[in-house]
């Protein structure tokens, strides 16, 4: 049975992987081994997963050296691949080995990895040019100049005539007309 998926990541992000040879409960199936390729014409491993000899050992390729981290048993695990870039993007195939001749391809992703969020619209605010942060200024010198204006006619309208009567009146005083 291979299983399919699509995952979408961002550069810098990481991935995890499931690999699973799940049998029939009765199989006495022995693997040997499990390879992680990367991409189905180069075949590009990116780790080899193996139980022979000796204990289970992960054994990554240079290019995944410090990036990969596996969890579980060979018979179902996860691989992680951290820190990706754009050139992680491709299909994974998750190959078991039952024997040198033997190979079974089990779970298949198609990783694509970008290097800004998918389907993401950001929305940026307007920069403010100087014109909301001096409409109170504006308003204030605004409102300051009227005033002016309506004090000084105010002065002109009421205060001017008085002194000008009062000026009449004593110029009439001083050259004796009065």
């Amino acid at each position: 049975m291979t299983e399919h998926t699509v995952v979408y990541r961002v550069s810098g992000e990481s991935v995890t992987l499931e690999c699973s040879f799940a049998e029939s409960p009765n199989s006495n199936d022995e693997l040997i081994g499990m390879y992680l390729y990367h991409n189905a014409k180069t075949q590009e491993e990116v780790l080899y997963y193996h139980s022979s000899p000796g204990p289970e050992k992960i054994s990554p390729r240079i290019r995944y050296s410090k990036r990969v981290e596996k969890k579980g048993s060979l018979k179902k695990h996860t691989i992680t691949i951290s820190n990706l870039t754009v050139e992680d993007s491709g299909i994974y195939r998750c190959v078991y080995k039952k024997n040198a001749q033997s190979e079974d391809i089990r779970n298949v992703y198609m990783l694509v990895v970008s290097e800004v969020a998918p389907y993401s619209i950001s929305k940026k605010e307007p920069e403010p040019d100087g014109s909301e942060k001096s409409l109170p200024l504006v308003l204030i010198i605004t409102v300051t100049c009227v005033i002016s204006i309506m004090v000084t006619m105010i002065f002109i309208w009421l205060i001017v005539p008085k002194v000008s009567s009062d000026l009449y009146a004593l110029t009439l005083c001083l050259i004796g007309l009065d």
